[in-house]
């Protein structure tokens, strides 16, 4: 299927928490953001580095024992897809079904909470089950990462197979990075709030700088630039075999 819904993710303490934040920092208009055609914010970024409450509500013990299971015990957020808090009011967002990632190679996790219940009226998320399996066609005409369905004619019948994912307040929908998913047409006067993060597993081969945060257990790194930085010797390859002279 390529999700998983987890109706009770996060403690409703802090639920409420993390709501009265997102509402502070969207009434703060601090950026970054986006900001929909009358200037109104419908997105702010970089949530994780504004309070430490998002990192909590990550790691929070329910939540945290399904990520595991599909992770493994070393998890990192990475700061540079999603990382952002939406409230979804009536037109905030477009309705377009997409991908997180472009192709299988760069895997990821997303992540979204919902601080409000979320259901078919205000626009809860709709996916495509079994989409993450369809093949990678090419880059968005727009840029950007992601793919959009409506940029290639192969996915045309994916509209019609999307499914509303309802979630109570608390709750969390778990998906594969290239499983084509949208927010959903919100036709009432309220909002439904949530925040969105994208992990993949901590491998032996990622170096952890900048827009990416090790979350869960600790960094790990096993490239060949160790083993070359630790030995007394360097390799030498020649006519397909390996060659040790001393430095």
């Amino acid at each position: 299927m390529g999700y998983l819904r987890v109706p009770e993710a996060i403690p409703s303490e802090l639920v409420t928490r993390l709501l009265a934040v997102v509402r502070e920092e969207f009434a703060a208009e601090r950026g970054p953001c986006r900001r929909g055609a009358e200037g109104e914010i419908v997105r702010i970024d970089g949530v994780s580095r504004r309070d430490p409450v998002f990192i909590e509500a990550l790691t929070t013990p329910d939540l945290l024992d399904v990520l595991r299971v599909l992770l493994g015990p070393r998890i990192v957020l990475l700061q540079n897809r999603h990382d952002h808090a939406t409230l979804n009011r009536r037109g905030d967002i477009l309705v377009r079904l997409h991908r997180d990632v472009l192709q299988w190679s760069r895997p990821v996790i997303t992540v979204l909470l919902f601080l409000e219940r979320s259901g078919p009226a205000n626009g809860c998320t709709h996916v495509v089950p079994g989409s993450h399996m369809a093949p990678y066609l090419g880059m968005s005409p727009e840029g950007g990462g992601g793919n959009w369905v409506d940029d290639h004619e192969e996915y045309a019948h994916f509209p019609d197979q999307a499914l509303p994912a309802p979630l109570p307040a608390g709750g969390a929908l778990i998906m594969d990075g290239l499983l084509f998913h949208s927010v959903g047409h919100n036709t009432t006067e309220d909002s439904r709030t949530s925040v969105t993060f994208a992990l993949r597993s901590c491998d032996e081969l990622s170096v952890h700088e900048g827009r990416h945060q090790v979350i869960v257990g600790s960094p790990l790194y096993r490239g060949n630039d160790l083993h070359h930085a630790n030995s007394d010797h360097r390799t030498v390859l020649r006519e397909g075999k390996e060659r040790h002279d001393d430095v």
